[in-house]
């Protein structure tokens, strides 16, 4: 069963990179996957009061993927999401940890009040999850950690390490599954 969905808003950071997001859209829409009518794409700029704000508070679920590598843009989506969500809303982050840069952005999202649940799918990469999970908790956020969240991904990742394919490293592209859900202040509740 699919969702019920209203509104389905695709966008992409980089001009370039739209007719991607176009052409998926077609495809699902020539295969029947959307329930929905109004399906619509086009840029949007983090960075640009003009694009965030035309669409503040209009969203209950943003969608992120691999967005979070270009330094100068993470603290302007911490700040696009938390102001595209509606106060429910959740957004869902798909990154590599890349070194710092999910650490960062979660630093940035936490000081930003993101409240809610955000779900994180990253790659180990070495320490970097595990401390990233460290500091998620030491700022009051709930971390459960799943390794096996989907049977046929998870499949996939057994095969690919049993064949012993030399491109892949379950440690830079194996994405597990976190949940990072606020936890209320005592004196808030």
């Amino acid at each position: 069963m699919r969702p019920s969905i209203s509104d389905l808003f695709l966008s992409g950071l980089l001009l370039m990179r739209l007719h991607y997001v176009r052409g998926v859209i077609e495809r699902n829409r020539q295969a029947g996957m959307f329930t929905c009518t109004n399906v619509s794409s086009r840029v949007v700029r983090w960075d640009s009061e003009r694009d965030v704000a035309a669409m503040e508070g209009r969203f209950d679920v943003v969608m992120c993927a691999d967005c979070l590598f270009l330094d100068q843009y993470r603290a302007c989506l911490v700040d696009a999401l938390r102001r595209l969500l509606r106060p429910d809303g959740t957004a869902l982050v798909f990154a590599p940890t890349r070194g710092d840069t999910l650490t960062e952005f979660c630093r940035l999202a936490e000081r930003a009040g993101l409240l809610g649940t955000a779900l994180v799918f990253a790659p180990t990469r070495g320490d970097t999850l595990t401390e990233f999970c460290r500091l998620a908790e030491r700022a009051g956020l709930l971390v459960c950690r799943y390794d096996n969240y989907d049977s046929i991904i998870w499949d996939l990742h057994i095969k690919m390490k049993r064949e012993g394919k030399e491109a892949y490293d379950e440690n830079i592209h194996y994405p597990v599954l976190l949940t990072l859900t606020h936890i209320p202040s005592p004196h808030l509740l």
